[in-house]
């Protein structure tokens, strides 16, 4: 996000290690769990958005790593249903978007991951759910396995 007219460089990357079929364990895949169509009222501190994804078959999750942007302060994930755990609960940077691993934790179907997201907005404008740097969002980056096919990339059931 270049702020200014300046130019501005840099390196971003992923590291992608290919392995043999025969060594591949579980097939994983990333769920973004949380709201979506949400807005953030101006001159508000610490508002906060509730959401989350109710699992539609047995699943099992090992990372989560908190997405919003410039306005998020704080973000919790935690489950709810068989399993009650906090998977994630920590002050939010958008400099820094960090994943979280832990020990790969059993989730039944009809289990829920709860996803709870604050701002602050001292400005002027409301801030609008968005895929742009200057809007918001609230999901939680949630890896698990097997691949379930059904709500699909994104879940805020």
């Amino acid at each position: 996000f270049n702020s200014s007219t300046a130019a501005i460089s840099g390196h971003s990357g992923i590291e992608v290690t290919l392995l043999p079929e025969e060594a591949v364990v579980h097939e994983a895949q990333v769920v973004l769990m949380g709201e979506e169509f949400f807005r953030i009222p101006a001159r508000t501190m610490d508002h906060e958005i509730e959401g989350g994804c109710t699992m539609t078959g047995d699943t099992t999750v090992f990372a989560v790593m908190p997405h919003m942007h410039t306005f998020g302060t704080f973000m919790s994930v935690e489950t709810g249903g068989s399993v009650s755990q906090i998977l994630h609960e920590d002050f939010y940077s958008f400099d820094e978007q960090k994943y979280t691993t832990f020990e790969p934790l059993d989730l039944s179907s009809g289990d829920r991951i709860n996803v709870l997201c604050r701002y602050d907005n001292p400005g002027d404008n409301v801030v609008n759910f968005g895929d742009s740097t200057l809007s918001e969002m609230c999901y939680a980056v949630v890896y698990r396995y097997p691949v379930v096919r059904s709500p699909g990339i994104t879940c805020t059931l």
